[in-house]
């Protein structure tokens, strides 16, 4: 029989279980239930063991596969037990899988779950795990509204109570729903899958549920063992700390200014000494722009503006390329810890990428851009071998003053940088002096020997570091925060400190086209017809229930209907609200306060949705209005 890759999930109450299995490739549905009297112990482990190739789910390797595990070893055990017997030894582990992750803890530590974390009858893909949506607590439901999935549906009953025969249908619509929703997901996220097939198999390593950081912790720990013909073990609890750092200690002889207010800033970092914990800030103007320094990177810090390009004058942004891993080099940051020896293999690292880019080998290129990319990070993750802060605070406070460097040059000679972001910097350079704003920074990507990439902008909208849409002049398009239109969760696994939340995408559609086509938002938002697009989406926190407030069909009478936790829904001009209501007080809030709201957690089709146009319209009429005002008028 021909092993398959099955998509599952797990259900667990007191005297109730049931798993549901789908194939990757087809509609085919298995089903295995403990319950009453219909006991499929014995079918399923024979299904387990000669049917599966690959399981996929969700938080499966935290939760799912160490039930299947526990099942497995135990089958024997339970042959002759009943099925409440058995339900409730699975009940019992499942609580302690619960309890012992919580506050943060890990299950490895465990030893009554240690012998059910692994097996050797298949092979398993945590999608929870590979999308590092564990790292920000996304739920399978957060993941599903990113995904715009047709039904998001909680725990249909409390997980402790019993289950009833009436329920029993109800509770396997909800698991079928789960496995369903994480068969799109895999779906969705399969490029994902195969980058970690490709360097699984060419570096020997097992990546299929890692997350891109954890996939730079596994090769570089073998690139390291290679190395140095240790183990994982011999190195991992390595670590440099310090009671104290002088930051005087780290700036390079290369950081040199020419303005006395730079040289104050200089100055004032030189004699500045860090205790653990500490924070650092320090801002600065150049030129008509404010610039913030902070220990993770440079940010500009001015009003919203609309820059754009014109008959005269050009947007140029220049960026370091691999930044942060071309001053590790140039700076000699590596961890103490790991001697030299360490920096001359990030170096090769570095080299081996750029000369399989240039060979169009996308595998090692790929994998090496991860490691190299993720690096720096490790060096200030104080649960890392890579672990030194003083290498860490080396490349970054360099990194922000040969930025400064290279913005006072330009702004000394009448060139205006108005915006600066970590790694680079945009400039309004006129069309006549474009070469010469080029030899500027190519004279200085010399002198710091790191390399800079070059785009052109048609026009940027920029409400500040965190929220804008630059567009370049070959129509590619960058956008952040309140301006982001794709809210899928592909988008959003790409972005930083993504969680998957999913807010009006309406919104960021009608200020793209305002900003960037000169429409309206009216026409926008009233010409959109696709109803995700004005939906929202909360999870409340467990000191509260939440409440869905309407009428009754005459118009008459209050009905109140407790709603689950998760929820969606978009404006309407309904006689309808949602609540969230504390438990112990008994008081409500008003998750969207002074507007009624529609509950969208199933999906309906309509002619009429009874959008509230007006709310949205408000919305984003109060972005537009920071900005214009202070469109910028500098140059």
């Amino acid at each position: 029989m021909n092993k398959k890759i099955w998509i599952y999930d797990i259900e667990i109450f007191p005297n109730f279980f049931s798993v549901i299995f789908i194939d990757r490739d087809s509609e085919e549905t298995k089903e295995f239930i403990i319950y009453n009297k219909t006991n499929d112990l014995t079918a399923l482990n024979k299904f387990i063991k000669t049917e599966c190739y690959f399981l996929v789910g969700y938080n499966s390797s935290k939760y799912d596969n160490i039930i299947i595990n526990f099942l497995i070893k135990k089958e024997q055990a339970y042959y002759n037990e009943s099925t409440w017997d058995i339900t409730a030894k699975l009940y019992e582990l499942s609580q302690e899988i619960i309890d012992s992750q919580n506050g943060g803890k890990s299950i490895y530590w465990n030893s009554k779950l240690k012998p059910y974390l692994w097996t050797s009858y298949y092979l398993t893909i945590d999608l929870m795990s590979l999308m590092a949506f564990d790292k920000n607590k996304v739920s399978l439901k957060q993941a599903g509204i990113a995904m715009r999935w047709h039904k998001i549906q909680d725990l249909p009953k409390p997980f402790n109570e019993p289950v009833k025969d009436d329920e029993m249908k109800l509770i396997m619509d909800y698991n079928m729903n789960d496995v369903l929703m994480t068969k799109q997901l895999l779906m969705t996220v399969i490029s994902e899958l195969s980058i970690r097939k490709n360097v699984g198999e060419m570096y020997g390593v097992n990546l299929w549920s890692s997350s891109r950081s954890s996939v730079a912790d596994k090769l570089m720990s073998k690139f390291w063992s290679d190395e140095t013909r240790t183990e994982y073990k011999d190195f991992k609890e390595l670590r440099t700390t310090y009671d104290s750092i002088k930051l005087s200690e780290l700036i390079s002889d290369k950081v040199k200014f020419k303005s006395k207010k730079l040289n104050d800033l200089l100055d004032t970092i030189n004699n500045k000494i860090l205790m653990p914990g500490n924070k650092f800030k320090q801002s600065v103007i150049i030129g008509e722009s404010k610039y913030d320094m902070l220990l993770g990177g440079l940010h500009s810090n001015n009003p919203p503006m609309v820059v754009e390009e014109d008959s005269e004058t050009e947007l140029h942004d220049a960026d370091f390329s691999s930044y942060y891993p071309y001053l590790m080099i140039t700076l000699g940051a590596f961890p103490k810890h790991l001697s030299k020896v360490f920096l001359d293999l990030f170096k090769r690292l570095v080299e081996q990428r750029l000369e399989a880019k240039r060979k169009g080998n996308k595998v090692v290129a790929n994998a090496l851009k991860i490691v190299i990319n993720s690096t720096y990070g490790k060096l200030n993750f104080e649960h890392g071998w890579l672990y030194d802060s003083k290498a860490a605070y080396k490349v970054t406070l360099n990194g922000q003053l040969f930025l400064f460097m290279l913005i006072e040059k330009l702004e000394k000679v009448g060139l205006k940088v108005y915006y600066a972001n970590t790694d680079g910097f945009m400039t309004k350079v006129p069309k006549n002096r474009v070469e010469e704003y080029k030899k500027i920074c190519k004279e200085f990507e010399d002198y710091v020997k790191i390399p800079l990439e070059f785009e052109k902008y048609s026009k940027c909208t920029i409400r500040d570091v965190n929220n804008f849409t630059m567009i370049t002049s070959s129509g590619s398009i960058k956008e952040k925060g309140a301006f982001v239109r794709d809210m899928s969760v592909v988008s959003t696994f790409l972005r930083p400190n993504y969680t998957c939340s999913y807010d009006m995408p309406v919104i960021a559609k009608a200020l793209y086209s305002y900003f960037h086509k000169n429409i309206p938002i009216e026409n926008t938002i009233k010409a959109n017809t696709d109803i995700y697009d004005f939906c929202k989406a909360q999870k409340i926190g467990g000191q509260y229930t939440a409440e869905y407030h309407t009428l009754n069909e005459a118009k008459t009478d209050l009905v109140i209907n407790k709603c689950q936790k998760s929820n969606r829904y978009y404006v309407s001009t309904t006689q309808s609200k949602l609540y969230k209501k504390r438990k112990d007080t008994g008081k409500l809030a008003d998750l969207c306060a002074g507007y009624n709201v529609e509950l969208f957690n199933d999906y309906i089709d309509k002619k009429d949705y009874k959008i509230n146009y007006s709310y949205y319209i408000t919305v984003a009429q109060k972005i537009i209005d920071v900005m214009e005002p202070k469109q910028l008028k500098l140059f």
